[in-house]
């Protein structure tokens, strides 16, 4: 799980970086349609590749397991398992939080003054660390800390990181007339000075690895449990569901996020988020210490 994240990380570095080349360093420049047109390139790239190159999984002798839909049963069933529903409502909420904070910093970094340029190259820094903690930092400590304690560090991480960040919205943008704040942002921009010397960009880029940290730390950490804790008859329909809550997830919290990111409060999504990873932290702390051992409690292990 840890590489895969790592692998994610490496292409939201390097897309960025190739979507700065397109972009312009002047904050009222249009947007480059190159972009979108690069990316669309590159996801076509992609699926010749996996289309001539990726194998089935399925041996020729091998029986696969009957299709079937997701019964109204077994979701009964995984409601009931401790560990099912704090894994599945956990990957729900982490997903649902950090998806509020990743879609409104860029509007963030916007009104701290920054181009399209500069923007790209904060989220190829994000990229950078994501791939370096799920490759490195996350992939080693798993092992010896454990699926459950790894998933709690990271979501105390992600509550620090969350709150940082919109500390940083609400003292440099928020606590002043939005007039005042674009207003100092353009002086720096006209003076020619690179961004690093807006002090709310440099604030920013300090505590914004605590959130790549904590997401790295209890993503992957809480796909494991749900893994562990489910028959080899079942991976499928429990991993799909957790995949489907994921990505409502990532609907449902643009949609919030973007609706409480207003100019005078432009740090509320990260607040939000920050207050519904604390109701996470509630959740998993409440999850039994041995995935195995609670999940044969709910009858699917």
């Amino acid at each position: 799980m840890a590489l895969i994240g790592a692998a994610f990380g490496l292409g939201f570095t390097f897309g960025p970086l190739l979507a700065a080349i397109f972009s312009s360093a002047d904050k009222n420049a249009p947007p480059n349609p190159m972009v979108g047109y690069a990316a669309a390139i590159l996801s076509g790239i992609a699926l010749l590749f996996a289309f001539f190159t990726l194998k089935e999984s399925l041996h020729e002798n091998s029986n696969p397991a009957p299709r079937r839909f997701l019964s109204p049963r077994a979701l009964a069933t995984f409601w009931n398992s401790p560990v099912h529903f704090a894994a599945l409502a956990g990957i729900f909420l982490t997903t649902f939080s950090f998806a509020q904070f990743e879609m409104t910093l860029a509007l963030v970094t916007k009104e701290l003054g920054m181009a399209e340029r500069g923007n790209f190259l904060v989220f190829a820094y994000l990229g950078f660390t994501l791939m370096l903690c799920q490759g490195f930092i996350v992939r080693r400590l798993l092992p010896r800390l454990g699926e459950r304690r790894m998933a709690l560090t990271g979501g105390v991480l992600l509550v620090i990181g969350l709150a940082l960040s919109g500390w940083v919205g609400h003292y440099y943008i928020g606590a002043m007339p939005v007039q005042v704040a674009r207003a100092e942002a353009a002086t720096v921009s006209e003076a020619g000075q690179s961004m690093l010397a807006n002090p709310g960009v440099r604030m920013l880029l300090a505590v914004l690895p605590l959130s790549i940290m904590g997401f790295s730390a209890i993503n992957p950490s809480l796909q494991s449990i749900l893994s562990l804790a489910t028959n080899d008859s079942d991976q499928g329909e429990v991993l799909g569901l957790g995949q489907g809550l994921s990505a409502l997830a990532r609907i449902i919290g643009p949609a919030v996020g973007i609706a409480l990111c207003k100019p005078e409060h432009i740090y509320w999504p990260h607040i939000s988020a920050a207050l519904f990873m604390v109701l996470t932290m509630g959740i998993l702390m409440r999850m039994p210490k041995s995935a195995r051992d609670a999940s044969s409690q709910g009858g699917t292990a």
